[in-house]
């Protein structure tokens, strides 16, 4: 989902109404993303999309209110927290956040639309950042391996890789890390397979998501046949530093 950047616009904010005349309920629960576009518009003063009617199948339904906002409506608290966590506060958009909605604001309405419509004004997530070093293996004959140490990127992490340690070995995915940055590069190699890479990071911290993390490792050598093989950090823990 893309969220734009606005001008802030200048005027008076209109009377707490929809747009059919009747009072907007604070911290409501709304039956679709109309009904939702409605009570923003009171706020943002331009209409909203009327949704793609597909939140059955998908979860949840959004649409804008031109470049002013972007509005969502949950059938679920799960799928609320998952692209809540993928679309974050950022620059361009301030969260308010409804028992069963979202409105990203833009132009600095987040305020107009909490003092409306209620809900929670979520604020950017925290970065962890740090460094990790860890030791992957391989079952690479002896030398097809061509790691050389100082070697930029041959090890990475991506987002989707990321995992939560929930309790004991339950393992869950977390599909939240847009803003996830892991770098690094080989400081010792062998010809049997084994290497060492160390790794920056920069992890979103989401409230209520604190952690412990551990990391999937994608290992990548010249290799072709032996590409994107996975090999797991052992005990490995992000934590801030």
């Amino acid at each position: 989902m893309k969220k734009t950047a606005v001008a802030v616009m200048a005027g008076a904010l209109v009377l707490g109404l929809t747009s059919c005349g009747t009072p907007v309920e604070k911290d409501a629960t709304y039956g679709t993303v109309e009904e939702l576009g409605r009570a923003v518009k009171t706020v943002v003063e331009v209409d909203c999309g009327q949704g793609t009617g597909n939140s059955a199948e998908h979860g949840w339904d959004q649409d804008t209110c031109g470049d002013r906002a972007v509005i969502g409506v949950f059938t679920n608290d799960a799928t609320q927290r998952e692209v809540k966590a993928k679309n974050p506060t950022d620059a361009d958009s301030v969260i308010v956040e409804g028992p069963n909605w979202i409105v990203w604001a833009a132009g600095g309405r987040e305020n107009d639309i909490k003092e409306k419509l209620g809900g929670t004004i979520v604020k950017a997530p925290t970065l962890f950042k740090g460094r990790i070093e860890f030791h992957v293996t391989s079952p690479l004959k002896p030398g097809i391996q061509k790691l050389k140490p100082g070697t930029a990127m041959e090890c990475n992490v991506s987002p989707s890789s990321l995992m939560k340690d929930l309790s004991g070995d339950s393992k869950a995915t977390i599909t939240t890390a847009s803003k996830l940055v892991l770098t690094g590069g080989i400081v010792s190699g062998k010809l049997d397979g084994e290497t060492t890479c160390i790794l920056s990071y920069e992890v979103p911290n989401i409230p209520g998501d604190d952690g412990p993390y551990e990391v999937m490792v994608g290992y990548r050598t010249a290799d072709p046949v032996s590409q994107n093989e996975l090999a797991r950090g052992v005990g490995l823990q992000l934590g801030s530093k």
